[in-house]
C-alpha cells in the first residue's frame, strides 16, 4: 500500500514542479519575443489562457472544482489501493499533478500559461501533456 501512495504523490508533485519550472524558463526565453520557431512551424509562444481550459470557470469554482476532484481521485486511491496498482497511482497522480499546475497558475497569474506550438494543435503547456499522459497510463492500467 505504501508504495502505491508515495508512487501516486510523486507522480502528482513532480508534474507541479516540472510544469511550473518549464513555465519560468519559457518565460525567460520568450520575453519580448511573441514566437519562437523551433522546425515546421513548431516551436514556443506565450499564451496567457484566461479560459481556464474547456470551460471558464472563475478561480473560486476552479479551486472548488480542483479541491473535489482531488478529494474523489483520493477517495478511489484509499479505496481501490490494491487494484490501482503502481503504474495506475502514477497515472492518477500525473492526472491531479497536471491539474494542480494549471491552477497554480490561475492563482498567481490569473491565467494558465500555455507556450508550446505544434502546427495545428492548441498552445499548451506541460501540465496539459501531463493530464494526458496520466489519463492514458490509468486507462491502460484499468483496462
Amino acid at each position: 500500500m505504501v508504495p502505491v501512495a508515495a508512487a501516486f504523490l510523486a507522480a502528482g508533485a513532480a508534474a507541479v514542479c516540472v510544469d511550473q519550472l518549464s513555465k519560468v524558463v519559457a518565460g525567460r526565453l520568450l520575453a519580448g519575443h511573441g514566437l519562437r520557431l523551433v522546425a515546421w512551424r513548431c516551436g514556443l509562444r506565450w499564451v496567457l489562457n484566461h479560459r481556464g481550459g474547456v470551460v471558464a470557470l472563475p478561480v473560486r469554482w476552479a479551486v472548488l472544482v480542483w479541491s473535489a476532484a482531488l478529494a474523489c481521485a483520493g477517495l478511489l486511491v484509499v479505496g481501490q489501493w490494491s487494484s490501482l496498482g503502481i503504474g495506475g497511482a502514477v497515472g492518477l497522480g500525473l492526472v491531479v499533478g497536471g491539474a494542480a499546475g494549471n491552477l497554480v497558475d490561475r492563482l498567481l497569474r490569473g491565467a494558465v500559461v500555455d507556450f508550446i506550438a505544434l502546427r495545428a494543435w492548441p498552445t499548451f503547456n506541460l501540465a496539459d501533456a501531463a493530464m494526458v499522459a496520466g489519463a492514458v497510463v490509468l486507462a491502460g492500467g484499468l483496462a
